[in-house]
């Protein structure tokens, strides 16, 4: 797993924030290692992502994954970091009532 720096043209340097390499039989999908090298990027980023507390500005963060970082592990700690996030887990309309905790979270 890769977490770049990119975000556009002009607002990104794509630039390697941390790797995380697995072995090739372990499944995915694992969020706690989604969540491992998610810490390890926002290390690496400027001063100006965190308030004068050190706390995390995740206003100012977008984490995009595929559907091997569409679990609900991940997703509620990218929440609770305040990180925006989006994923591209397909999802068939009828499936629709297994995502309602998003909304029960508000």
């Amino acid at each position: 797993m890769i977490v770049m720096a990119d975000y556009g043209k002009d607002h990104g340097t794509g630039e390697v924030l941390a790797v995380h390499l697995r072995p090739g039989n372990k499944g995915a999908n694992s969020a706690a290692s989604h969540i491992e090298v998610l810490s390890q990027a926002l290390a690496q980023l400027p001063d100006d992502f965190y308030d004068e507390h050190g706390n995390l500005l995740g206003e100012k963060i977008l984490m995009r994954t595929d559907s091997s970082g569409a679990s609900r592990e991940f997703a509620h700690h990218l929440d609770s970091l305040g990180i925006q996030f989006s994923t591209s887990y397909s999802l068939p309309v009828i499936k629709e009532r297994f995502i309602r905790w998003i909304d029960e979270k508000k």
